[in-house]
């Protein structure tokens, strides 16, 4: 199993929950934080330091599901302009920033590490 905590705006956070609950992935509860120095230690636009942010942790059966979960935030980012940071759980270091611009290379290079 493997654990990935992924942090960003609200709205996709929930949906990418509720589109990727199978078998095949788990996910904690959602935790919603105003903080600004979180906010802030983030690389989103400052227009959206006034969005909530929110945590939730994946665990993950096997690394095929790890990847397919990222495609789907992937194949969402295109039309938006937030990030989804993908973070270790232990140690809190973000693995990869997935947005508009993130290629499969990068999300095979970030989950293989």
């Amino acid at each position: 199993m493997v654990a990935f905590v992924l942090q960003g705006n609200e709205n996709l956070i929930e949906e990418i929950v509720a589109l990727q609950s199978n078998e095949n992935v788990e996910f904690s509860e959602p935790t919603r934080t105003n903080a600004i120095g979180l906010s802030l230690d983030s690389p989103i636009n400052p227009d959206q330091v006034k969005e909530t942010i929110l945590l939730v942790t994946a665990i993950f059966q096997s690394a095929k599901a790890v990847f397919e979960l990222l495609k789907v935030i992937q194949e969402k980012q295109k039309s938006r302009t937030q990030q989804v940071l993908v973070k270790d759980p232990i140690s809190g270091k973000t693995v990869i920033k997935i947005d508009k611009d993130t290629t499969d290379e990068q999300i095979l290079s970030a989950i293989e590490k």
